[in-house]
């Protein structure tokens, strides 16, 4: 009053208009539902997506159909992405959002041609103390373990390939229920 000064604060106004707005998305949150979000956050274990005011998770292994190592390679911060609700804990206000369950399982319809003995190209995914992964087609990967690398007993995987090489290999073992397939290079 004695500076004749009006302090205002748009803090209050903001975090009621951001209470309406989170009450009314947890209203229309439904298991299963498709929605558009932004990511706040990347992390080792996956993605913070806003969804309209509320923060769900993407886990890594619900990013793709395949193995991701590192989500920040594939996603920036500020990306509008599509997200399906995979579950919404109502008491914690916690939401668990997917990627990959937009797209159809790829382990539900192998290709015909994926069966013991057969030979298939594939380019190297991972590689990894026991072996490599081979992606086969989109989201199909198999592994080839070390020991079905090469006749050398002493080989390195990563001194003879690196991620992005095409490879042949033979299929050994083909698992659907277990989402495994057991490749050999040596074999080849």
């Amino acid at each position: 009053k004695e500076r004749s000064n009006i302090v205002l604060s748009r803090k209050l106004f903001i975090e009621k208009e951001n209470e309406e707005k989170k009450a009314k998305l947890i209203g229309s949150i439904k298991e299963n539902m498709v929605t558009e979000g932004t990511i706040e956050s990347i992390v080792p274990y996956g993605l913070f997506v806003d969804i309209g005011g509320i923060e769900g998770l993407v886990h890594v292994s619900n990013l793709a159909w395949g193995r991701i190592v590192d989500p920040q390679k594939l996603f920036k911060v500020g990306d509008k992405i599509k997200v399906k609700v995979i579950r919404f804990d109502e008491e914690d206000q916690k939401v668990y959002l997917g990627i990959k369950q937009l797209t159809e399982d790829p382990w539900e319809n192998i290709p015909d041609s994926f069966v013991e003995g057969s030979t298939v190209e594939g380019t190297v995914k991972n590689i990894v103390s026991y072996g490599v992964f081979v992606e086969l087609k989109d989201g199909l990967e198999g592994l080839v373990h070390l020991s079905e690398i090469s006749w050398d007993k002493f080989v390195k995987a990563s001194k003879i390939l690196k991620p992005g090489d095409a490879v042949k290999a033979k299929i050994l073992s083909v698992s659907p229920e277990r989402h495994r397939i057991a490749l050999s290079m040596k074999q080849i």
